[in-house]
């Protein structure tokens, strides 16, 4: 996991000296980071290509009818609060602006298959802080209550989340053309601290990177 935390890291503090996870707090580290996701695409797109895959779950399933211990982790890469990193001007550059878009749009186009998934949360759901080009090529989105219709509207194509019940954590589900309205789970701080604190790592720690596919 690339957590992308543009407030300083304070949304995701939870989630540090875990395994395996990574969180990133400034708009310079999350372009590196992007950066480097851009070659790791470029890199396991050769790896299906000379094995003649499709995608990942292919991949992984001649590996084992070959006998071959090889493995491809999944990658899922978070970014709270996107216009931060869209925006230039707020902490972002303007080259950095360019280059985490089109390499976020990248990952939305080609990563699925390759195991490379995105998250993509923000409060702005406009065209200034969420390209057009990756929110198309997002498969799922959830949106939870809208102040009103234009909002819904550029977030689901309708005004379903106008409408929703002012009742925490509900929302819509949008997946292709089905809408599905749903309750969202709440779980508080404490309980997360208890499920995550046996595996975390000692202070001074950092996470161990991933094996690359080469």
């Amino acid at each position: 996991f690339s957590l992308i935390d543009l407030k300083g890291g304070l949304e995701f503090q939870l989630f540090e000296r875990l395994k395996r996870i990574t969180v990133i707090g400034d708009v310079p580290r999350s372009a590196y980071m992007l950066g480097g996701m851009a070659e790791e695409i470029k890199g396991r797109m050769a790896l299906l290509k000379e094995h003649h895959c499709k995608d990942i779950v292919q991949f992984h399933a001649k590996m084992k009818e070959k006998g071959i211990r090889r493995h491809l982790n999944r990658k899922i890469i978070v970014v709270d609060e996107a216009a931060e990193l869209f925006l230039a001007g707020n902490q972002a550059s303007s080259g950095d602006v360019q280059s985490a878009r089109r390499i976020l749009s990248q990952i939305a186009r080609q990563g699925r298959s390759l195991g490379i998934h995105l998250i993509i949360a923000t409060q702005r759901p406009d065209s200034r802080a969420l390209d057009p080009q990756i929110k198309a090529n997002l498969p799922g989105v959830l949106c939870f209550q809208m102040v009103n219709d234009v909002s819904s509207i550029s977030v689901i194509g309708n005004g379903r989340a106008t409408d929703l019940p002012p009742i925490p954590g509900r929302g819509i589900w949008k997946n292709s053309l089905d809408f599905v309205e749903v309750q969202t789970p709440y779980m508080t701080l404490p309980e997360a601290e208890l499920l995550l604190e046996k595996h975390r790592l000692p202070e001074g720690s950092k996470p161990t990177e991933d094996v690359k596919f080469n």
